[in-house]
């Protein structure tokens, strides 16, 4: 059988299941995409509330936190290149808290 029979003997009950199906998956996808982000980006508070109050950044890598900033930053760049809300607030959040760890 081909992919239209198969459709049709789904019958128009079974067409309208998966089209619903098939809409709030879409719909999920921006809100699995803003849970990242904010995930992401207070994943660093932690840190942040270590550090902070004793004005020491000794136990954390610096290297480390370098590297994250500059890959943070990219994908900020990256973000604005292809319009991309999500990545662009994400990240620039998650790159504004790690190099608020390193000063």
């Amino acid at each position: 059988m081909d992919g239209l029979q198969t459709r049709n003997s789904r019958g128009r009950g079974g067409l309208v299941a998966h089209a619903i199906i098939a809409a709030a998956r879409m719909n999920s996808i921006p809100w699995i995409g803003a849970c990242a982000a904010v995930f992401t980006s207070l994943s660093y508070i932690p840190q942040l509330r270590k550090a902070w109050p004793r004005r020491s950044t000794s136990d954390l890598s610096l290297k480390m936190l370098v590297i994250l900033t500059a890959g943070l930053t990219l994908w900020v760049e990256y973000g604005l290149l292809i319009g991309a809300g999500v990545i662009v607030a994400a990240n620039s959040g998650g790159a504004a808290l790690s190099a608020s760890v390193r000063v």
